[in-house]
């Protein structure tokens, strides 16, 4: 086999590995608790949407001790979302502010 074969070779193997990597990953615990917080959060538009969004995150890193949240683990999934449905909960309640007037 000549380098340049060789080379070729290598290019397609790596492009199937890559391919295979892409297609075995699956939703990550974080974006499942993020999936069942939207529809509490619909009315809030960007940026301020982002804003709660990051601070559930550091929040909910804080609570179960984890460096990202996308290390949350399975068995910790749904503390998890109760934990950010409970944040949720307690926000609705004292808020002041609509997001008409904060924007």
């Amino acid at each position: 086999m000549t380098p340049v074969e060789l080379e070729k070779l290598k290019s397609e193997i790596k492009a199937e590995i890559m391919k295979e990597l892409e297609n075995s990953k699956g939703i990550s615990n974080w974006a499942k608790v993020k999936k069942s917080m939207e529809p509490r959060l619909k009315q809030y538009k960007r940026p301020h949407l982002s804003r709660i969004e990051n601070s559930l995150a550091t929040l909910t890193r804080y609570t179960f001790a984890i460096n990202r949240v996308a290390l949350l683990k399975d068995d910790t999934l749904v503390d998890a979302k109760n934990f950010v449905s409970e944040l949720i909960d307690v926000m609705v309640k004292y808020s002041v502010c609509s997001e008409e007037k904060s924007a």
